[in-house]
């Protein structure tokens, strides 16, 4: 158990990136279940490709979830567009804070 374990209150969906289609767009795979922190929250962040853009959504979670992979929730689809990692005392990752766009 780690130091966020006890705020992941929700229950999500991750579909995983697998490749990309032939016009760049993120193929994913089957939706896995995973526990997190959901929060509706407008947030300026910086994306992969180093531009300023609004994030709609926050999570906190201890999955290994990365930029391009698409998260339900609630019966919407979000787009991961940045990640934070979260790092305790001994600077090993305990979790992400993860960005998305959406819902679509």
């Amino acid at each position: 158990m780690s130091i966020i374990t006890p705020y992941l209150k929700h229950t999500a969906q991750l579909k995983a990136k697998t490749s990309y289609d032939e016009f760049g767009q993120p193929i994913t795979g089957e939706p896995i279940n995973f526990k997190c922190r959901f929060t509706y929250k407008n947030e300026v962040i910086v994306d992969k490709a180093g531009k300023s853009i609004i994030s709609s959504v926050t999570i906190l979670t201890e999955e290994k979830i990365n930029v391009d992979d698409v998260v339900l929730y609630d019966g919407k689809c979000f787009f991961v567009v940045s990640i934070e990692t979260i790092v305790d005392v001994g600077g090993r990752e305990v979790g992400r804070q993860v960005f998305c766009n959406g819902p679509s």
